[in-house]
């Protein structure tokens, strides 16, 4: 099983995301788009995991979700990875309860270290990834485009849970399947 810790996005954040990338889409790039409904938040990919690992995940990351109180984020700009000039991962960033959400990719970070998965040594970079150029094929009007999107309208969302999701890799893209809830001060739920 492929999976990963996730913060779903709430509808109308991707539909905001799903117009800059049809702005986009229209400058005929070599990329691939993830699709609206796959938007979201990765607090951590676990990657191939032993299908009877899962049981000791939502046990950890229930506590984890217990002692945990809602917050609330906001879309931020547009950028890319690595930079705006060299764009090879398009994403916008989040505003809001920083303090929040690091504390709980790193409590989240903590209780996988503990099951023995790997920690990630990469600094925790909130954003929410909506595409991936593969060539260099129309990189100067792309980043054009990019810095004439602008900030977003500030769309301010809550924060209560978090999921354990399993992707499948397929040719016309990843499939995800729900496989936990963790609400926070709550108990796990089935999907």
């Amino acid at each position: 099983m492929r999976l990963f810790l996730a913060i779903e996005i709430p509808v109308e954040v991707r539909t905001t995301i799903a117009q800059a990338q049809s702005r986009l889409k229209s400058l005929k790039l070599d990329a691939s788009w993830v699709k609206p409904e796959n938007i979201h938040l990765t607090l951590k990919f676990l990657g191939e995991t032993d299908p009877q690992t899962v049981l000791e995940i939502v046990t950890s990351l229930s506590q984890t979700a217990k002692a945990l109180s809602p917050f609330s984020l906001s879309l931020g700009e547009v950028g890319a990875f690595p930079n705006l000039n060299n764009p090879r991962v398009l994403f916008f960033g989040l505003n809001g309860s920083a303090e929040a959400l690091t504390t709980l990719q790193n409590q989240v970070e903590t209780g996988m270290a503990a099951l023995g998965f790997q920690r990630d040594t990469r600094s925790f970079s909130p954003h929410l990834t909506f595409g991936r150029i593969k060539s260099s094929r129309g990189k100067s009007p792309l980043v054009e485009a990019l810095r004439s999107l602008g900030p977003p309208e500030p769309l301010v969302f809550e924060v209560a849970s978090f999921r354990l999701i399993e992707s499948e890799l397929q040719p016309r893209g990843a499939v995800y399947t729900r496989l936990a809830q963790f609400d926070f001060r709550g108990l796990t739920s089935p999907s």
